[in-house]
C-alpha cells in the first residue's frame, strides 16, 4: 500500500524535462503531501509555543505553514476521509484565526520605527499599547494552543495518511492529470477575484488570499507541470501577493490604530488624529497606484 512505503515528495518540476518525468500514482504524492505539509505542524506549533512571546517569526513561520496545510487538504480533498478533513481544516483556521492577531500588532510594531515624522511621545505611546494589545493577543494564542493539543494533531495526521482512498466514482486519475485539474481551478478563482477587485480593502484581500493559494498551489503539485508554465505562474502569482500584502498590512494599521482611538490622552489626541488621517490617505494613493498598474 502507498501509505507503507517511504514518503518522498514529487521531483520538483524545474528539474526534470517532459521527457524524464514519469506518471505518478495520485494516492502516493498525496501521501507525500501530506508527510510534507501536515506532519511538520505539531513541531511549528511547539516552537511557536516556546519561542514567540518576543519574536514573531515563530508565527510568521507557522501561519505560512498553516496556508499551505490548508491548500494540501483542498488539493487532495477527495481522498481524505471527510470526518478527518472536516476536524483538521477546523483547527487550522482556529489557530490561524489566534495567530493572525498576534502577527498585526507586530507589524503595528515594526512600522512605528519607520515613522520618523511621528511625534515622540505619540509613538511611544502606540508603541506601548501595541505591546499591551500583542500580550493579550499572544495569552489568547497559547490558551488555543493548549486546547488544540498537539498530540491530538499527530495522531489526526497519522490517520488521515493511513486512511488515504480514493472517494470518486470515476478511475483513480494520474498524479500529472489532477494537478492541471487544481492549477486550473486556482487559476480560474484568480481571475474571478480579479474581476470582482475594487477600491474596497475587503475584495483586495480576497484577491491577495487567491494569488496566496495559487503560489502555493503551484508549489504543491509543480512536478506534474509543465515548468515553464509552473515557473511563470509562480512569479505573477508571488508579485501580486506581495504588493497586495503591503496594501492588507496598510489596511491592518489602520484597523487597530482605530481601535486605539478611544485610549488616546487628551493631550497627543490631536496628534493621533492627524497621522491616522495620513495613513488613511496613504492607504488611498496605494490603492489608486496598484490599480493603475493592475490595468496597465
Amino acid at each position: 500500500m502507498h501509505q507503507d512505503a517511504k514518503s518522498r515528495p514529487p521531483p520538483a518540476a524545474d528539474k526534470l524535462s517532459t521527457e524524464e518525468r514519469r506518471p505518478v500514482a495520485l494516492l502516493d504524492a498525496a501521501d507525500a503531501a501530506v508527510g510534507e505539509f501536515l506532519s511538520p505542524l505539531p513541531r511549528l506549533l511547539r516552537n511557536a509555543a516556546r519561542n514567540s512571546k518576543r519574536s514573531g517569526r515563530p508565527i510568521h513561520r507557522l501561519r505560512v505553514a498553516l496556508r499551505q496545510a490548508t491548500t494540501m487538504l483542498n488539493a487532495f480533498c477527495p481522498l481524505i476521509a471527510n470526518k478527518e478533513f472536516r476536524w483538521m481544516k477546523r483547527r487550522i483556521r482556529c489557530i490561524r484565526i489566534a495567530a493572525g492577531r498576534v502577527r498585526d500588532w507586530d507589524v503595528l510594531r515594526g512600522n512605528l520605527e519607520k515613522q520618523a515624522i511621528l511625534d515622540g511621545a505619540l509613538r511611544d505611546w502606540i508603541g506601548a499599547q501595541a505591546e499591551r494589545h500583542r500580550r493579550a493577543a499572544h495569552k489568547q494564542f497559547l490558551k488555543v494552543l493548549r486546547e488544540l493539543d498537539r498530540r491530538k494533531i499527530s495522531r489526526r495526521v497519522a490517520r488521515i495518511r493511513s486512511r488515504l482512498r480514493w472517494q470518486g466514482q470515476q478511475t483513480v486519475p494520474l498524479f500529472e492529470d489532477w494537478a492541471r485539474k487544481v492549477l486550473y481551478r486556482a487559476v480560474t478563482d484568480l481571475l474571478n477575484a480579479s474581476q470582482q477587485a475594487t477600491y474596497e480593502i475587503e475584495s483586495l484581500h480576497r484577491l491577495r488570499i487567491t494569488a496566496k493559494r495559487l503560489r502555493y498551489t503551484i508549489a504543491l503539485v509543480c512536478s506534474g507541470l509543465d515548468p515553464a508554465t509552473a515557473g511563470s505562474l509562480r512569479v505573477a502569482a508571488t508579485e501580486l501577493q506581495e504588493q497586495l500584502g503591503v496594501l492588507n498590512d496598510r489596511a491592518c494599521q489602520i484597523r487597530d490604530l482605530h481601535c486605539l482611538y478611544q485610549e488616546v490622552p487628551s493631550s497627543l489626541k490631536s496628534a493621533f488624529r492627524d497621522f491616522l488621517v495620513m495613513r488613511q490617505i496613504g492607504l488611498e494613493s496605494a490603492i489608486e497606484e496598484f490599480h493603475n498598474d493592475w490595468q496597465a
